[in-house]
């Protein structure tokens, strides 16, 4: 059975387990968590582009510093948190209740996607195109309808209609969009040649920005999610959820004047 986050929260007060799922549910949230942090450090660093100098000198540092690794194991957390998201949407909207397969299904698509990020680090280089994003667009857009319609009618919140929502779209396009980074290394460490992306294709200025603004709405309302489950005082709730959200509204800002501005 798929751990909501009350089941989640149950289990820690209690000290009861709940097996696979209960270690898939703490594994989505750290996952989640890393990948909003590392979102805002990204969205920081490309802000720089205003001074490709300066932007270049900060990416020599991190390569001194180890950093440029980070961005491979990345696609741990990544095909986690994706993976484990798509099972529970079709455990939480689609009504599949075979958890065991979807757990199954989850795994099998992470070894997959792992196989084929290890074959770009071996030297694989693709280099997708705009009928490469065409592809990716369709059935992300696909699956966000689906997931639009079989939550229509649900009780539930406006906002956590659309966390599901922004979940479902970029369910495909934050995988895909990650494989062409590590298939053209080039696109995220050369200044002139991520200029050149933003000023000059348009599709992939969309599809940035797209992915820019659902990922800090999903990564904001999983974090306020969690702060509202753990926290042991309101006003503490507040607080912090006060910060997330200046944060993400000043973080979506940055985004689009980087995307918009250059």
């Amino acid at each position: 059975m798929a751990v909501s986050d009350n089941m989640l929260l149950k289990g820690l007060r209690s000290g009861r387990h709940f097996g696979l799922p209960y270690a898939m549910a703490w594994l989505h949230r750290a996952a989640g968590i890393g990948l909003l942090l590392y979102l805002w450090l990204h969205i920081l660093t490309l802000a720089g582009l205003s001074d490709p100098e300066r932007f270049a000198a900060k990416l020599r540092l991190f390569r001194r510093l180890g950093l440029f690794t980070l961005e491979w194991l990345l696609a741990l957390p990544v095909i986690l948190h994706a993976a484990n998201g798509g099972r529970l949407i079709l455990y939480e909207i689609g009504g599949w209740r075979r958890d065991d397969r979807l757990l199954t299904a989850a795994f099998c698509a992470s070894g997959a996607y792992l196989v084929l990020v290890v074959g770009l680090t071996a030297g694989l280089h693709l280099q997708p195109a705009v009928g490469w994003w065409i592809a990716v667009w369709i059935p992300a857009l696909a699956a966000t309808a689906w997931v639009v319609v079989n939550i229509s009618c649900s009780a539930m919140g406006i906002f956590w209609r659309l966390q599901r929502i922004s979940g479902a779209f970029l369910l495909l396009l934050i995988p895909a969009h990650m494989l062409f980074m590590h298939a053209n290394p080039d696109i995220g460490h050369d200044p002139s040649v991520i200029l050149n992306r933003i000023r000059h294709q348009p599709l992939m200025r969309i599809t940035d920005a797209a992915i820019l603004l659902c990922a800090l709405y999903h990564g904001a309302y999983g974090l306020l999610s969690i702060l509202k489950d753990y926290s042991t005082t309101d006003r503490l709730v507040r607080l912090c959820g006060a910060l997330v959200i200046i944060v993400s509204i000043v973080m979506g800002w940055l985004g689009l004047r980087t995307l918009t501005l250059l």
